[in-house]
């Protein structure tokens, strides 16, 4: 994976939208993501998130052009949709009763992002 590509997204705890950027371990105020920007750009700020809402980048994306995350529902064309884990040193799509796939295993044409797991709204 290349450098630009690990990057993590997670709820912020003060309005629960998602912040994508560096994550930082803080003993005072738990998760924190510090969003990542481009030279003259002004975001500022680090950003308390929830820890159970942090997801890492997978550094692919779906057929549709979307970032796929850990922590994403998605779909490969076969039936029952399936979740995005980091699992046994990679990312792997987890289909459920032990049927776990490496992404490195898929053609990343084939998967489509549907939501994720934290969201409500998830396309059928």
């Amino acid at each position: 994976m290349r450098l630009e590509n690990i990057r993590f997204k997670g709820k912020r705890l003060d309005n629960g939208q998602w912040v994508v950027g560096d994550l930082l371990h803080s003993y005072d105020d738990g998760v924190i993501i510090i969003p990542i920007t481009k030279v003259g750009e002004s975001k500022g700020g680090a950003f308390s998130v929830d820890p159970s809402t942090v997801c890492q980048y997978t550094g692919l994306k779906d057929k549709e052009g979307r970032e796929i995350w850990e922590g994403d529902i998605v779909s490969n064309g076969t039936p029952n949709n399936g979740i995005i884990i980091y699992h046994e040193g990679g990312f792997c799509l987890d289909k459920g009763n032990h049927l776990i796939w490496h992404l490195d295993a898929l053609d990343p044409e084939s998967i489509m992002v549907l939501g994720s797991k934290f969201d409500k709204e998830v396309k059928k």
